[in-house]
């Protein structure tokens, strides 16, 4: 069973999240960043990298593109992705070709682009954190007392 049967429909960018491995997604490329060149950790090769803006109905999300993908996509045409990765980088989420991947010139899919919502925002895919309130005691987590009740001034009263 190949990769590309297990990649039969595509999903709407506001869908994606964080845990899917690979993905087909369409999308219309909003505005192309200009490249630059990095180098590499591992092998110490010089890479060319680019990001993409892109968008479908449902949101808009950040795709990077790498070497000869960076002058493969035209602003303002459609394309679909198969057996695209998804990547946390700065606790955002990114969308690439990976090595599997590649991109499919289509015509227009949708009359309307949402470019309200940035799926590439940090902790965008992810519930938001449920705060803990504070110990109405000011004890430490040893159970020892706190600053204030042994008689010091607590650290925001500076």
């Amino acid at each position: 069973m190949s990769l590309e049967n297990t990649i039969d429909t595509c999903l709407p960018i506001c869908d994606l999240n964080p845990k899917l491995r690979f993905v087909s997604v369409k999308f219309k490329v909003i505005r192309l960043v200009k490249s630059r060149q990095v180098k590499s950790k591992r092998t110490g090769k010089i890479l060319l990298v680019s990001d993409a803006i892109v968008a479908d109905a449902t949101a808009k999300v950040t795709l990077t593109l790498w070497n000869e993908d960076v002058d493969s996509l035209i602003e303002g045409r459609w394309y679909e992705l198969r057996l695209g990765r998804l990547e946390m980088y700065d606790e955002a989420m990114k969308l690439s070709r990976g090595f599997s991947g590649k991109f499919i010139p289509i015509s227009d899919c949708f009359d309307t682009i949402n470019l309200s919502l940035n799926m590439s925002k940090p902790f965008m895919g992810q519930p938001p954190r449920r705060k803990r309130e504070r110990s109405k005691e000011g004890r430490t987590f040893q159970g020892i007392p706190g600053r204030d009740q042994r008689g010091y001034c607590s650290n925001k009263e500076f």
